[in-house]
């Protein structure tokens, strides 16, 4: 069982937010497909009552992701969830809450900030930039298609992406307003793929393999942003926070060495990622949200044991 503080706050004279007990909180960290929602169905259904136990205790539930804005608020906004959740791989960190942005921009430093027009909301999306830009990806990206297969995500007609996703129309769509990365859907042959991975990396650019696409992206990783953001909690709340962190594929590796308690879930399309470095690791036994949920009530609730 995790031992964590809900958090009693009060208002410091700088404007930050104080913290008027000093027992660690608790942030959870999680993947969405194949994670916290089914790799099928897209239902986070089985996730829902274990969701709503953490609600109740006010243990914040952050997307770390490699969807996009647009896909991440529609979701946060079905499961009533109002936190950060960082998109693209951990290429951004979006900050839903106006207020809670301005305070992550007084301890973020120097770090770069978008205003991006949200999904039924007057105001902006303040969005902090951790990753590259789109433009500058395809840039270096593109003239890779003269010798390997592959088509990029943002660029497919819509049925084709709704035939290799399962997603609608609307949902296909909103998976293909990318800024921050480009998913890639690779027709070449696997020691082709060995030859790309090399000119990726030679052009400064990461390659990770998600759960459905290999993803090309800037010089950051899912673990960065956790961590970027677990400092923005500890500095604004002024106390220590354990991190929780959920996934199933391999760009979810990053995120899973970074946290205190990573999880790993496992998947009904694809064997578990090699995982050998992974310190305290607990992997489930059921797959999807149902896994997540087992997971999570471990962690939670007394009277329960680690699984390793």
């Amino acid at each position: 069982m995790l031992c964590f503080l809900s958090t009693p706050i009060i208002a410091s004279q700088r404007g930050c937010i104080v913290n008027t007990e000093q027992r660690p909180g608790l942030l959870i960290f999680t993947d969405l497909d194949g994670t916290l929602i089914d790799h099928y169905s897209y239902s986070a259904d089985a996730a829902l009552g274990t969701l709503a136990e953490l609600q109740a205790q006010k243990i914040p539930v952050i997307f770390n992701t490699s969807k996009t804005i647009e896909e991440c608020q529609s979701l946060a906004s079905e499961l009533n969830l109002d936190y950060p959740f960082i998109v693209e791989n951990g290429s951004a960190i979006c900050f839903p809450d106006q207020a809670f942005a301005e305070l992550a921009r007084q301890v973020m430093g120097s770090a770069t900030w978008q205003s991006i027009e949200a999904l039924d909301d007057d105001q902006p999306l303040p969005v902090c930039v951790l990753g590259a830009e789109l433009a500058s990806i395809h840039e270096q990206l593109m003239p890779l298609q003269s010798s390997f297969d592959f088509l990029v995500l943002s660029m497919t007609d819509v049925d084709t992406v709704c035939e290799l996703t399962g997603l609608n129309k609307e949902q296909a769509r909103k998976a293909q307003q990318r800024r921050y990365s480009e998913p890639l859907i690779w027709r070449d042959s696997e020691p082709a793929l060995a030859g790309f991975k090399q000119e990726v990396a030679a052009l400064g650019l990461t390659l990770l393999q998600g759960g459905r696409f290999i993803h090309v992206l800037g010089p950051s990783d899912k673990g960065r942003a956790l961590q970027a953001l677990s400092a923005c909690y500890r500095d604004i709340y002024q106390k220590p926070f354990e991190t929780v962190a959920l996934g199933d594929s391999g760009n979810d590796l990053a995120m899973l060495q970074a946290a205190d308690h990573p999880v790993l879930i496992r998947s009904p399309a694809h064997a578990l990622p090699t995982h050998n470095n992974i310190n305290n690791l607990r992997i489930s036994q059921s797959t999807g949200p149902a896994g997540w949920a087992e997971c999570i009530s471990e962690l939670i609730q007394p009277g329960n044991k680690q699984r390793g």
